[in-house]
């Protein structure tokens, strides 16, 4: 873990400090009972995050999706009236 996140702050540290503080934070919060977090909304992963704005929030997301990063995967679920989320 100390190794990617002295790449995420080499990376991005010097023009992005809110965002490396974003993705520390969540970084954090994911190695802990990794089992125990299976399903992870933006809302769960806001809660966790220092606050910023919500642009820096998203970017802090996405680029913890990168292939390279590799701390979260996306998945999304489709919304339906009736019945709910739906995977």
């Amino acid at each position: 873990m100390l190794e990617l996140k002295e790449r995420i702050n080499q990376n991005l540290g010097h023009t992005h400090k809110e965002m490396v503080q974003v993705c520390f934070a969540i970084i954090e919060y994911v190695s802990i009972g990794p089992s125990k977090k299976p399903h992870l909304t933006f809302m769960d992963l806001y809660r966790v995050s220092p606050k910023v704005h919500e642009d820096v929030f998203y970017d802090a997301v996405f680029y913890l999706n990168r292939k390279n990063i590799n701390v979260l995967t996306k998945q999304f679920e489709a919304y339906h009236p009736r019945e709910g989320f739906k995977q």
